[in-house]
């Protein structure tokens, strides 16, 4: 997602042993999270920022901090979404990884591997390559969709290849999130079809970390069974894969939150509603699921209230039914993030006493974005098709 630097990630998952790639750590005599227990975690948002490529760090862009793995693991959140650009990490299509980034990543992930946080590496492109910008502005920028002959199946498969040689070896790579809400694909190159051939890219690499897939038409919950339905055909060597939806609660389900909550109409069975047809395609099929975004505005103090039902639906979904890991995500709003964090907080404080795992919550301390960042809406230009995603109706 593209509106604010940090997000939020409820995680309420219970792994099997095929998730993982390790035991659990030892951290002094305070037991750990590991990756077959439950999670709650967070977004980190940042390094996928700015519309302007490669962009300066800093202004365009930046990536989270120590200090920010220190805050959320004090806050019992123990798995980051780490988003991140295709443009910036490997600038040339089928070229080398940008040294200079892939640093910055690596650095991120052993900060977080030393705290035993667990790390989702999330490619935020929306199913596009950025293959023009001038590198000022994004007023000119160009995207070309997956399939398209400016930007690849193979292109795409080649990136991830190449990430997966780097990142496989960590002990806290949770999964890689290989593609963030794809959306208006070609008809010609189906998203599942994008999914299946970087499925086996990966696997010839890194026949153990977990593969997320994305569904399609911006990962919608709502309309999982109308975009996604053919993602049950997915196949993996290693039968390791994740399926990941998201949802919002106003009335576009685009997560703008444009009207309030009288006039959006929004109840508390909205997001019960709406996180339905996702929840129902899992079980149907037994296949493992979560959400990875939602999101209540802050200007309302009753989202709160209207966002509990939700969370208490995917419970069940985490106590052995097929639906093994079933995650949500939510977005902070940078003026009131504590009012949206005490939510997750006392949700993550309850899962925790249930399930007998550390869940101390502490006074919070200010994040704040990096000097300067800004960040903008894709363009729609000739070789993408696309439309603005935040006017999609119904998009999730």
């Amino acid at each position: 997602m593209l509106k604010d630097l940090f997000s939020l990630l409820t995680i309420i998952a219970l792994l099997s042993s095929s998730c993982s790639k390790s035991d659990e750590e030892e951290n002094g005599d305070e037991p750990q999270p590991t990756k077959q227990t439950a999670y709650f975690g967070v977004i980190l948002s940042g390094a996928e920022f700015g519309n302007v490529y490669p962009g300066v760090d800093g202004t365009h862009y930046g990536y989270p901090t120590e200090k920010d793995l220190d805050y959320f693991k004090a806050k019992g959140l123990y798995l980051v979404r780490f988003p991140f650009r295709w443009e910036r990490i490997q600038p040339t299509m089928n070229g080398e990884l940008n040294a200079t980034e892939l640093a910055k990543m690596k650095k991120f992930v052993k900060a977080a591997e030393d705290r035993n946080i667990q790390i989702l590496l999330d490619m935020h492109n929306f199913g596009r390559y950025c293959v023009y910008c001038d590198g000022q502005s994004s007023q000119n920028n160009q995207y070309a969709i997956i399939g398209n002959a400016r930007c690849t199946v193979d292109n795409f498969c080649d990136v991830w290849k190449k990430l997966a040689k780097e990142f496989k070896d960590y002990k806290n790579i949770w999964g890689y999130d290989i593609m963030n809400e794809p959306y208006e694909m070609l008809a010609s190159t189906p998203w599942v079809n994008i999914a299946q051939a970087c499925i086996n890219a990966i696997r010839t690499i890194d026949t153990k970390t977990t593969i997320i897939v994305s569904g399609d038409e911006f990962s919608s919950a709502r309309r999982w069974k109308e975009c996604s339905d053919n993602l049950k055909t997915l196949t993996d060597p290693s039968n390791n894969l994740i399926f990941q939806a998201h949802i919002y609660f106003d009335s576009d389900s685009s997560g703008n939150y444009n009207k309030g909550y009288d006039e959006d109409g929004a109840t508390v069975q909205t997001g019960v509603a709406r996180l339905k047809p996702f929840v129902d395609w899992l079980k149907e099929n037994n296949k493992r699921g979560f959400v990875g975004e939602y999101g209540i505005p802050d200007t309302d103090e009753r989202g709160a209230g209207k966002h509990r039902p939700e969370i208490r639906r995917l419970q069940p979904c985490a106590d052995g039914e097929p639906v093994r890991a079933v995650w949500a995500g939510q977005r902070l709003q940078p003026r009131r993030r504590h009012d949206q964090l005490h939510v997750l907080q006392r949700q993550r404080h309850l899962h925790a006493l249930r399930h007998g795992q550390p869940g101390a919550l502490r006074q919070r301390h200010p994040l704040r974005r990096p000097r300067g960042v800004t960040h903008g809406k894709e363009k729609v230009c000739a070789f993408s098709r696309a439309r603005s995603r935040r006017s999609t109706a119904a998009s999730r």
